[in-house]
């Protein structure tokens, strides 16, 4: 077998660093000199495209499995032409067509199908070959595109006799599955080993080759076996346009394991490796098998619920029979569950909080299901949600029907037997290491000397692959009013500056990233664009490649919203655009869409960028590792690098680490230390429960590193807790009183653990209170958790303790265990309300309007919300920024009137003018979103007490999620336009109150609605369109 040796990787090696210093724009005087040997790698790489080419095809002629040894070795080879196209290295400029076609075959039957069809792209319009092969080549191209499904035309031309049978014998077969004989593929190979050059011989192998792996990856072959239905039930949507013709290496092993037949498992599958796509040949599987008519996809965020609605009904949208429908409010479900009576199989699309409260209040929701598929499904320890996240696995373990098809996604997810054996029971796992989409390179910025340079390392050994030098050029700026200190661009010691340099220097060549660890840290990197530009620095290259219209609108929305004095509009001016969780959903969406289209290409994110939404990043540079003080963790830093490189898009996707003197200094030796294990997958943690957590939980870590932890006893603080809350509260509140006082490195990790504590125990309560109609025995409940699942003996027994203590409490409790189900916000704060409003009955329930309720409900919101900056505002001044947001008005309007009653908050121990930020936490974060639950408790209990919710409540909190004023404003934002300012554009055209109506009448005003929004970004336009 012909491969790359050791002399011939390091060849190609050289060759890939010839090709990064024309990337990242080295001048040539400062290009280290390549060996002409270098260029001998070629001819290794050409013989084993061509071998393994002919070894493919006559595999699958004599029916033999392809070796997988051979797919190393593609990769080498693509690669290396991949490289060698961009380096300019000997003749590539003039062979460029041909090392095109011999890069995309290695990638293609190499398994990277995006890689493949970026590859083919460097074949030029007017191809410079040899008369006779260019038929074979335009025929190769049509393959590779999957053109004969899209516009087949008779071919003419050399071989054409021939190439017509092939491809006409080959469409046949993909779209009826009409069989043919092998002597089509081999009339066609001799014709051309007869009379044709040497090149048409290797093109046609090449053609040949990929035509067998297209047929042995087809739909049409596989799906029926895997989904164990006829193929008649897969025609009609094969024949379809838009399609699935051919499964992805990790669809292919979906279907191995079972997944299109209906088995349970976990799914640990790469980013960008077509999970959409699985997902749609998941749902047609359950559907075209009538194994399934009603199926839930869970996802944690809104943005990524909302993403997954559009692909998923792309993906549907000519089949009326099928409906999918993002969950946003109940309502959308109606209480008596007909919308199931109706013959049509239905997808939702929910958060878990959102099936939580489905399961809590509705039952009888559950008979309905028969799949289940929770993406994103590593967050069992994630500190906000990840009790709640284990606490529905574990409900839906118990109550769903063991046939429920139940399965888990994530790129990561390493304990995932773990896991399976306690979800699934009889499920399958499906995790194969091997399958990749595109390469991650990985390098350091670092100083050699006086010069910055790219050092680029295996992220698996760390071992350094090659280097590229002066990748940075610093320059002096213009100085600014009296300034008469030089400054200069970038500092080589400025992390900061660093990634905004490599920004502004790639942003030609793909889509830029720039990674911030907390939201002030974009708004530092914004702040440090506005400088560069007010100093004349050239930034031109942001405008240059985007679409300015895009542009344009994109500034106008955020604008409108927050200011024409903002940092984010200012950016916005120049191209530059952020997205982090205090940006409104409305502008993330239309800056995800515009990335997503190639209409802007660079975004300024904290982690929002690893919650699931992908965008074609080419480059994400990581100035620091480090999420608001805290190391990030290996599996959230996995999630975060495999944003880079899109399949599709890109054939390689760069990360670049520009923390300053880390690769090279001796001094930092720890911090790289702490990047390596980072980079390398194999560190990635396993998934654990909050739950366990709690219950091992035995010693305070300080913040400093030289101090050793202290002991201390949570369990007996945890036992207290049920004796007396308020014992507990007070004990609590004072040590950490104390600790702030003295300033303690304590302080930080014991409020963490304490408000993991109180988090947990509060899921827990919620939990069992939902679970009293199921009549399981509390052990039972206990030893159903993932927790439980995981611990040793004794922290079992501490969990079945943990829950017994908690049913006891419960029992006990004079709030009716259904509504401590219902409110979700635990047993102390249930009660607490359920006081609270019998003392204030009278003058909650002489409200007619919802601003009169809220003067009224604002003294509660404060004392329950965690929201950091509501807790600091008075009840006061709380209620005017709610009237404020409850009657639409925009952020930065909310600001300036805030401004003008002179509103403070305390920061670090100072009063402080209310800025932008804040107004977006309380509003977005606080009314919208945790102000909902604790209202929500209080029509519950009213419930309770008077028989019936209150009308006006239920207006006041759909009033508060949105910010919006009006009922048809509230349902058009509902329909999908996530925009407040674009919602009351939208509401001016529009005269119906209901979602259908409104969705009717959008229809029909659908140019004048267009017209109104022509300033907008075009993702509302788009919206209307799909209407």
């Amino acid at each position: 077998m012909i491969e790359f040796g050791q002399r011939s990787l390091y060849y190609s090696k050289l060759v890939r660093s010839k090709a990064k210093m024309f990337e990242f724009a080295v001048p040539k005087e400062s290009h280290i000199q390549i060996s002409e040997e270098a260029q001998k790698s070629f001819l290794v790489a050409l013989a084993i495209v061509a071998d393994t080419a002919r070894k493919y095809f006559e595999d699958y002629i004599n029916h033999k499995q392809f070796s997988l040894q051979l797919k190393n070795q593609l990769q080498h080879a693509a690669e290396y032409f991949d490289a060698l196209l961009a380096s300019g290295l000997g003749n590539s400029a003039e062979y460029q067509d041909y090392i095109a076609i011999l890069g995309t075959t290695a990638y293609y039957l190499g398994d990277y199908n995006g890689s493949s069809r970026v590859m083919i792209n460097y074949i030029s319009d007017d191809i410079q070959l040899l008369e006779d092969s260019m038929t074979l080549i335009k025929v190769f191209i049509d393959v590779i595109m999957d053109e004969p499904f899209l516009n087949h035309t008779p071919i003419e031309g050399k071989y054409s006799r021939e190439l017509n049978t092939l491809v006409e014998s080959y469409r046949n077969y993909i779209l009826s599955k009409t069989e043919f004989s092998p002597d089509v593929f081999s009339d066609l190979q001799d014709i051309v080993y007869r009379t044709g050059s040497d090149f048409s011989v290797i093109i046609v192998n090449c053609l040949l080759a990929v035509v067998c792996k297209k047929i042995n990856s087809s739909s049409t072959k596989l799906l029926p076996e895997f989904s164990d239905l006829d193929f008649s039930s897969w025609q009609d949507y094969i024949q379809t346009e838009g399609s699935i013709k051919e499964l992805w290496p990790s669809q292919i092993e979906l279907g191995r394991k079972g997944i299109f037949s209906g088995k349970s498992g976990i799914v640990q599958m790469p980013t960008s490796s077509g999970k959409t796509a699985s997902i749609n040949l998941i749902l047609r599987s359950a559907f075209y098998s009538n194994r399934v008519y009603n199926a839930l996809i869970v996802a944690p965020f809104r943005a990524l619920c909302r993403e997954i609605y559009r692909d998923i009904n792309t993906h549907f949208v000519d089949e009326n029979n099928v409906v999918v429908s993002e969950v946003f409010d109940l309502p959308e479900i109606p209480q008596d569950f007909s919308i199931f009576n109706d013959g049509k199989k239905r997808v939702f699309i929910l958060t878990p909080e959102k099936l939580l409260f489905l399961l809590r209040n509705h039952q009888s929701f559950i008979d309905e299901i028969g799949l289940c598929i929770f993406d994103e499904a590593h967050l069992f320890d994630d500190p906000s949600r990840g009790t709640n996240f284990e606490l529905l696995l574990s409900t839906v373990k118990q109550i769903f029907p063991k046939e429920i098809q139940k399965i888990l996604i994530s790129a990561v997810i390493p304990n995932s037997e773990d896991i399976n054996r306690w979800f699934n029971e009889d499920g399958v796992i499906v995790s194969n290491n091997s399958i990749k989409t595109t390469e991650k390179r990985v390098a350091f910025s670092d100083l050699n000397g006086s010069n910055e340079q790219l050092y680029f390392v295996n992220p698996i050994t760390f071992e350094e692959e090659f280097f590229v030098p002066r990748t940075i050029s610093v320059s002096r700026l213009e100085q600014l009013g009296k300034e008469r200190k030089q400054k200069v661009f970038p500092e080589l010691t400025n992390k900061n500056d660093i990634s905004i340099y490599y920004g502004i220097k790639l942003i030609n060549n793909g889509g830029v990233g720039i990674f911030c660890g907390r939201k002030d840290t974009v708004s530092a990197v914004l702040r440090k664009f506005i400088d560069l530009n007010n100093r004349n620095y050239d930034l031109s290259n942001f405008l240059t490649n985007s679409d300015i219209s895009e542009v344009e609108k994109i500034g106008n929305l955020i604008g409108q919203n927050l200011g024409y004095d903002s940092v984010e509009y200012t950016c916005s001016q120049l191209g530059v655009f952020s997205h982090h969780s205090g940006i409104p959903m409305g502008i993330r969406i239309a800056i995800e869409y515009a990335f997503s289209k190639s209409k802007i290409n660079n975004v300024i994110c904290t982690s929002t960028l690893a919650q699931g939404v992908n965008l074609p990043i080419k480059y994400l540079i990581i100035p620091s590792v480090y999420q608001a003080g805290d190391a990030i963790k290996v599996r959230d830093f996995q999630n975060l690098i495999g944003r880079a490189g899109r399949a599709g898009k890109y054939t390689e996707g760069t990360i670049i680490l520009t923390e300053p003197n880390i690769y090279k200094s001796p001094k930092n030796k720890w911090k790289k230390q702490n990047y390596e294990a980072l980079l390398n997958p194999i560190n990635t943690e396993g998934c654990q429960s909050n739950i366990l957590s709690i219950v091992q939980f035995k010693s305070v870590v300080p913040t400093k590193y030289r101090l050793n932890p202290i002991d201390f006893d949570y369990w007996s603080l945890i036992k207290e807790k049920f004796d007396s809350d308020v014992d507990y509260r007070t004990k609590v509140n004072n040590i950490l009183s104390e600790l702030k006082e003295q300033d303690s490195p304590f302080f930080k990790d014991f409020n963490s653990k304490i408000n993991q504590i109180d988090n947990t125990l509060i899921a827990i309560e919620n939990y069992i209170a939902s679970m009293y109609a199921t009549e399981l025995e509390t052990d039972s409940l206990a030893e159903n958790t993932f927790g439980y699942f995981l611990g040793n003996e004794e922290e079992q027994e501490k969990i079945k303790e943990l829950f017994v203590l908690i049913k006891s409490k419960i029992d006990t409790s004079f709030v009716e265990t259904e509504i401590i189900a219902k409110n979700s916000i635990g047993l102390y704060q249930s009660e607490w309300l359920k006081v609270w409003v019998q003392e204030n009955r009278t003058s909650i329930l002489s409200c007619e309007r919802e601003e009169d309720l809220l003067n009224i409900l604002t003294e509660i919101i404060i004392v329950f919300s965690n929201n950091k900056e509501i807790g600091k505002l008075s009840v006061e001044n709380l209620n005017y920024i709610s009237q404020l947001w409850i009657n639409g008005i925009s952020y930065f309007q909310i600001l300036e009137s805030c401004t003008e009653k002179l509103i403070k908050i305390e920061r670090r121990g100072n009063l402080k003018p209310i800025d932008l930020s804040d107004i977006i936490s309380i509003c977005d974060n606080g009314l919208g979103y945790e102000t909902l639950m604790i209202l929500n408790a209080v029509n519950n209990i009213l419930e309770e007490l008077f028989g019936e919710k209150m009308e006006v409540l239920t207006r006041l909190i759909r009033r508060l999620k949105y910010g919006l004023s009006l009922e048809k404003e509230i349902n058009i934002y509902e329909l999908g336009f996530s925009d407040r300012i674009v919602v009351q554009l939208i509401a001016q055209e529009i005269n119906s109150l209901s979602k259908n109506q409104i969705r009717s009448e959008i229809k029909q005003k659908s140019s004048r609605i267009e017209d109104k929004l022509s300033d907008f970004p075009s993702y509302y336009t788009r919206l209307i369109n799909e209407m």
